[in-house]
């Protein structure tokens, strides 16, 4: 919920950047893929290194090189038999396509207006009234983007209008009342099973609040400018952490948290500082030369 409304915001903002810019659109998608690719290929990497050492895998196998080949052109957290996988993968098929929508949900929230573009939003959560029927019919992972670009449209759509309501939106007033209004309202559609469909995913209400919440943190927090960008790499390996020490045994382990979070952020930094900053260094050189 968080990532794809973030994703949103801050896609919606780089668009906007190339656009003003004099880019294009096909500079955008550039854009994107290389900012995608290099710290996932590696990721799979460290996968096959899991799979060969911790699952036993045959990673020199034709139907191991072909598993990999389709995961690189379409990256998904499938797993190969008898392996770990890398659960954290189902989210990236949904962030190519929109990045690819992104002109269109562009042009609705600029041309429209805020509450013609609700409407839109609306309309995409409204499809997840029916998602417990629309699975049954659709193969594994392609309901995921059309159930889930609602929350994508309301990062969207929120940067559009951030400045008119920043000011008011993190005042302290607002984040303590949204915080009270969430954990009541979740508390009611989770803990006592009122609401569109059990579980708290594809509640419109609950997007709304945590990703205004998720966003006012971040505006704030940015102030605080690390170094390094680490949260890609960390995302990506997260999983590729937590899966291993739960096949050994530690899930229940009170340190797994703890432990999955600092080496994330470890792997998060390595890949920042020795592949994705290199990488962008090489790309601005080569604009240049």
């Amino acid at each position: 919920m968080i990532l794809f409304s973030l994703s949103g915001f801050l896609n919606m903002q780089s668009y906007e950047r190339i656009k003003k810019s004099g880019g294009t659109y096909f500079q955008y998608i550039k854009k994107r893929l290389l900012r995608l690719y290099p710290l996932l290929l590696f990721s799979y990497f460290i996968m096959t290194i899991e799979n060969a050492v911790i699952y036993k895998v045959d990673v020199f196998s034709v139907d191991y090189f072909l598993y990999l080949a389709k995961r690189i052109i379409y990256p998904t957290g499938a797993e190969y038999p008898g392996s770990g996988g890398n659960g954290a993968l189902w989210t990236l098929p949904c962030e190519i396509l929109y990045y690819f929508l992104m002109p269109i949900i562009y042009k609705i929230i600029k041309d429209y207006g805020k509450n013609i573009a609700a409407i839109f939003v609306f309309i995409a959560w409204s499809i997840n009234l029916f998602d417990l029927n629309l699975v049954e019919y659709l193969p594994m992972g392609i309901g995921n983007p059309i159930f889930f670009i609602y929350e994508y449209m309301i990062g969207c759509w929120l940067y559009e209008y951030w400045n008119e309501w920043k000011n008011d939106l993190a005042k302290p007033k607002f984040v303590f009342a949204a915080v009270i209004i969430f954990t009541i309202y979740y508390f009611i559609h989770v803990g006592l099973g009122y609401g569109v469909r059990v579980g708290e995913m594809h509640d419109i209400v609950i997007s709304l609040v945590v990703t205004n919440l998720a966003i006012i943190a971040g505006v704030s927090f940015g102030r605080i400018r690390l170094k390094h960008d680490i949260t890609y790499g960390a995302y990506l390996t997260h999983m590729l952490i937590i899966g291993p020490l739960a096949y050994k045994g530690f899930l229940g382990w009170i340190w797994l948290i703890p432990l999955a979070l600092i080496l994330s952020l470890l792997f998060g930094y390595l890949m920042a500082v020795f592949i994705d900053e290199p990488l962008v260094k090489w790309l601005n050189h080569t604009k240049k030369v």
